[in-house]
């Protein structure tokens, strides 16, 4: 269906046009009508207009004022004008706007129209056809030439045998600022893109990646200093090369400056976060690239201490060996093991202190070994969980740990995970589990919200109906009575330390309604409210 906008101040005009035929039959439907051409005007755009038909001689915005005014919004919106023979020098000046054809109002038919709406239809949908060809055209010009970029960047990366004369050409050819001289190198990698996969089909993903490379590229031509190309998904290079270093530090304050834009505006326009490494400077061109591309992958790597969202540069990663992997390994499993025998609470940091690896502890040559080190742990645990028959009550953390935390997760991601679970088996040795706990605390924390299962369950990151059945198997009770008791407290509270009304009570207590707070007071208390009050 077309939309159709018809405008003219006669009544009866309106009336004898829209008659005339059996318009949706013909694919086109009416979706405003308007007396004058500044009411069209304001309504144009909400009514998504594909055609307009429009008289010339009105009061208020005459036809000729509302042409010009959709014209000058670069609209492509076909226009025909209904015209008395008296107006045909005014129609010629609609013409100079761009209308597609003239209707004489005393000569109106069906046949007339059935005929020329026919031609407008066809126009619209080859305009529309030859608009989307040459847009799929220049996505796959530019999309081809993002390819192309990234093929040469990498074979000049791995080492590409280097011909001056026709490397010169290329980068001419394919519009880079490269320069071989003072060059940088960073990698920007997307945090969380397992995440990303899950959540976009292909499609989205491919246009989400696609929008990444063009926001990069559109701030690094603002300075002209760089050229960026996606390396594979989830990963992107940027090459910078400068004329003159004036001074090592005033680079660096420009990348670093450089670099924390580019992490703003991914997460303001695509809700991306980006962690960052970049490269010492390379004097010897692009021989030295490999070398460059190293120093990056172990600058970004180093996110894993530094936690995400980082930029780091190649001279800040640290550099010693760590202990020996088995003798690690053996000494924190002994100690795991022997807390597991009776895990208290009051003992839990102490313990931690011992077997948790800080950052000031690991090299990124010893970042698998860590890995490796937090497997082993994890496996522990869960054997503990399996014989103690806890492990239905830890599933949910076992898998945030297996399915992304063992291989994207930070150390303090993979230290706060240790520290949760053993939270949780110290809880459940006390007879109220960890998530029970929270839960608790949660409601305590936040009577006055709307709170939900689903909202605390979400918090919590486990699932609703595993919260439920924990909740009530150790509290005795269901989470909304809880949630109920809880509020019902806080209002007596209020009730005997202060003045206020009692719907202003049921308000700070979470309730929306008086009655439905007064219905549950009677419940939990026996009385109503105000008999509370008077007592």
């Amino acid at each position: 269906m077309l939309n159709v906008i018809l405008v003219d101040d006669e009544p009866l005009v309106r009336i004898a046009f829209k008659s005339f035929l059996d318009w949706d039959a013909h694919g086109f439907r009416f979706v405003g009508e308007f007396s004058n051409g500044k009411d069209a005007w304001d309504q144009i755009k909400s009514l998504e207009a594909d055609i307009i038909v429009t008289d010339i001689r009105m009061p208020v915005m005459d036809g000729l004022q509302l042409i010009r005014e959709v014209r000058a919004d670069q609209s492509d919106i076909v226009i025909v004008v209904l015209s008395s023979y008296d107006d045909f020098h005014l129609v010629k000046e609609a013409y100079n706007y761009g209308i597609y054809d003239y209707i004489l109002k005393t000569e109106m038919n069906p046949e007339q129209l059935k005929q020329l709406f026919a031609k407008v239809k066809e126009h619209i949908t080859d305009y529309r056809i030859k608009t989307n060809q040459h847009v799929k055209l220049q996505k796959l010009v530019t999309q081809n030439k993002a390819s192309l970029r990234a093929a040469f960047f990498k074979e000049l990366i791995w080492g590409r045998s280097l011909n001056d004369e026709k490397l010169d050409f290329e980068i001419d050819q394919l519009g880079l600022l490269l320069k071989p001289k003072n060059l940088y190198m960073s990698i920007l990698q997307i945090e969380d893109f397992d995440i990303l996969e899950r959540k976009y089909g292909d499609d989205s993903l491919q246009l989400l990646l696609f929008s990444m490379l063009n926001i990069i590229e559109e701030i690094l031509n603002e300075d002209r200093i760089g050229d960026v190309f996606s390396n594979h998904p989830g990963e992107y290079v940027i090459i910078f090369s400068f004329n003159e270093i004036p001074s090592s530090k005033l680079i660096k304050e420009t990348l670093w400056h450089l670099h924390k834009r580019i992490h703003h505006v991914l997460v303001q326009y695509l809700n991306v976060t980006v962690s960052s490494g970049i490269s010492d400077v390379s004097l010897r061109g692009f021989r030295h690239m490999i070398h460059m591309y190293k120093q990056a992958s172990q600058a970004v790597e180093y996110k894993f201490v530094k936690g995400k969202s980082t930029i780091t540069f190649f001279d800040e990663v640290v550099t010693h060996q760590m202990d020996r992997l088995d003798d690690k390994v053996e000494k924190g499993s002994h100690i795991l093991r022997g807390f597991l025998e009776n895990p208290l609470e009051e003992q839990l940091e102490a313990m931690l202190q011992q077997l948790l690896i800080t950052s000031t502890t690991s090299d990124p040559n010893d970042f698998k070994q860590i890995k490796l080190i937090y497997g082993v742990y994890a496996s522990v645990l869960y054997d503990h969980s399996l014989k103690k028959q806890i492990l239905m009550q830890m599933m949910e953390v076992f898998e945030a740990y297996y399915k992304r935390l063992q291989t994207y997760g930070t150390l303090n991601e993979l230290n706060e995970w240790l520290r949760r679970i053993l939270q949780m088996i110290c809880e459940e040795n006390n007879g109220e589990s960890y998530l029970v706990k929270q839960a608790k605390q949660y409601i305590y924390g936040n009577y006055g919200e709307q709170i939900t299962l689903s909202k605390v369950a979400q918090s919590l990151q486990v699932s609703e109906s595993h919260l439920s059945r924990l909740f009530s198997e150790q509290t005795g009770e269901r989470f909304m009575r809880f949630l109920v008791k809880v509020r019902i407290e806080k209002a007596k509270e209020y009730l005997d330390t202060t003045h206020l009304k009692i719907y202003e009570i049921a308000e700070k207590v979470g309730y929306t309604s008086t009655e439905h707070f007064s219905r549950s007071f009677k419940e939990v208390t026996g009385k109503s409210p105000k008999s509370f009050m008077n007592k």
